[in-house]
């Protein structure tokens, strides 16, 4: 199988978190812009909460049992902290 096309999801907010979750499982590497100005503590908080809402969000398809829970880490993998 050949390597997926990178996507960037314009944004840091719930929507742009949902499709980084949706292009991740299908095995996308996924890169999350946030395009509102932050100053540093901002954004770390703000990249914090992507990544922990992307995570939280695999787990919660894991336990539906639509893939294994250890898949987690590695589709989470795809979406890494900006």
């Amino acid at each position: 199988m050949s390597e997926r096309e990178a996507i960037a999801c314009l944004g840091a907010g719930r929507m742009a978190r949902g499709l980084a979750v949706v292009f991740a499982y299908g095995g996308h590497p996924v890169a999350i812009v946030d395009l509102k100005s932050r100053g540093e503590a901002d954004f770390v908080r703000v990249a914090a909460d992507v990544v922990g809402e992307v995570r939280g969000t695999l787990g919660i398809l894991a336990a539906f049992g639509l893939f294994a829970n250890e898949a987690v880490d590695v589709i989470a993998s795809r979406v890494p902290l900006p």
